[in-house]
This record gives C-alpha cells, structure tokens and sequence, in this order.
C-alpha cells in the first residue's frame, strides 16, 4: 500500500539557490470606501485604553513569499486574483532586496 502522508510530513531534500531567490511582501488593506468595522473597534479600544487623538485605523493584512527568481508580473497575478479581493480590497507587492 502506497504511503500516503500530508504533505507537512513528507520529507524532501529541498536546496535553495540563493542566487535566484526573492522576497516579496503582498500587502492587502481594504479599499478606502469600504467600511473597517474591525479596524473601528481596534480604534475606539485604543481610546478606551488612553491613546489620544485616533483618527482612523485600517485593518489589513501582509504576506511574505520567499521564492525563487520569478517574474513580477506573475506575483501580481497571484496577489491580484488569489490573495485579495479587488471588488473590496487593494493590494500593493514590493519586492525586496
């Protein structure tokens, strides 16, 4: 019978080119006419806990890829179609040194 182990289990000889390889850094917040209810509460409990003068907060959330060379215009694609939702949220990629 075949061994059919989640993939976190098995384990590969994985060797990194560290030449080739990349950072990028997929930041996803919700677009400005959208409405934060999240982003409301954590303001208003910053008050409560004596922050002054909160005028906003955005909740959103960053994505780091560690990955081998690849083209940028396919990891806007990906952050663009599988890691945001563009009817509500915009997404910026910055690639890192």
């Amino acid at each position: 019978m075949e061994d059919v182990s989640p993939f976190w289990l098995v384990e590969e000889d994985i060797t990194t080119d560290f030449d080739h390889f990349m950072k990028a850094v997929v930041t996803v917040m919700p677009k400005p006419a959208i409405l934060d209810p999240a982003g409301v509460a954590a303001g208003r409990a910053m008050e409560h806990l004596g922050l002054k003068g909160v005028r906003s907060v955005r909740i959103g959330k960053s994505i780091e890829i560690e990955i081998d060379n690849t083209d940028e215009k396919q990891l806007h694609e990906i952050a663009h179609d599988l890691l945001s939702n563009p009817v509500v949220e915009d997404y910026k990629l910055e690639i890192l040194p």
